[in-house]
């Protein structure tokens, strides 16, 4: 049994690249360091966000520990390791958990191969077993879809160091079916980021993960302050100001038009790395004003 180690807005973070398409370290870190001051309460390192799966192995273990190196353990990090390989995952696991700061790892589903809930488990729980840490697996629609919640918590529940679940799920329903029937000392960490604000009402759902927290943190803590101090008037707003922002962003592809957005902010992220593409510039420049219109011109809340 662990103690719950993140609450709050978690930034999935983006991984910043020169422009020839190697990874700008020094970027990344002062990224992180602009959203420790934002008020984000962890960080999830090599996710979809942060390009997990279009990195190298070694480019991996770097940011981790350049990361770490900036942390100096003042803030909790989770450190996604999925890979193609199970192998790979491992090395990787056993790497972070070696890094000052880190404080759990994180994995997807085995990827491309389609294989039984049974094999998938045991992919999760030899990651999992390879360092002391917290575990937390992603959750997908597809995977309620396909299994069912009363099946998915039982699997979980043969995985060790098994902390909690990172629900990319948008039907809210399943995280109160999680809560009720699941065991009381895992965390349920809110991975949509669209619907933000609802989720962090339910009871027991005190943390979340996500892109827009890194291109928005200002409106990201705001929903989570005003929800803790139930002012949910203020909470409600800044859910349309992160739905204005969404909803705009959803005509292109996601990640490279928030990439480009925290560019407009002062960060050299760099190109998207291949095969992601940049995203149309007229595109950026309508989320920019559509963004920029709520907040008077600034990027402040």
């Amino acid at each position: 049994m662990f103690p719950k180690i993140f609450t709050g807005i978690i930034p999935a973070l983006y991984t910043c690249y020169h422009e020839d398409g190697s990874v700008n370290y020094k970027e990344t870190v002062r990224l992180f360091e602009w959203l420790c001051e934002k008020g984000a309460g962890g960080f999830y390192l090599c996710g979809s966000t942060g390009d997990g799966l279009l990195l190298t192995m070694n480019e991996r273990k770097q940011i981790v520990e350049a990361v770490s190196q900036a942390t100096e353990g003042s803030i909790a990090l989770m450190v996604h390791v999925g890979c193609m390989s199970t192998s790979d995952s491992i090395e990787l696991a056993r790497h972070a958990a070696g890094c000052k700061g880190v404080q759990a790892i994180s994995s997807l589903p085995p990827q491309y191969y389609p294989i039984p809930l049974v094999d998938h488990v045991k992919h999760l729980s030899s990651i999992a077993r390879a360092s002391d840490l917290p575990f937390y697996p992603y959750l997908f629609s597809e995977a309620v879809d396909a299994h069912g919640v009363p099946a998915l918590l039982d699997a979980f529940g043969q995985i060790p160091n098994m902390a909690g679940i990172k629900a990319f799920v948008h039907n809210l329903a399943v995280h109160q079916e999680i809560l009720i029937n699941g065991p009381k000392e895992w965390e349920l960490l809110h991975g949509f980021d669209q619907c933000l604000f609802h989720a962090l009402c339910i009871p027991g759902v005190d943390g979340a993960i996500g892109s827009t927290y890194n291109v928005l943190p200002e409106v990201a803590v705001s929903i989570y302050d005003s929800v803790v101090k139930k002012d949910f008037e203020q909470a409600i707003l800044m859910q349309q100001r992160l739905a204005d922002y969404w909803l705009t962003a959803q005509r292109g592809v996601v990640l490279p038009v928030g990439r480009y957005i925290l560019q407009k902010r002062g960060f050299q992220t760099g190109p998207p790395r291949a095969p992601l593409c940049p995203p149309d510039p007229e595109l950026v420049n309508q989320v920019e004003q559509q963004v920029k219109s709520n907040f008077h011109g600034e990027w402040i809340v």
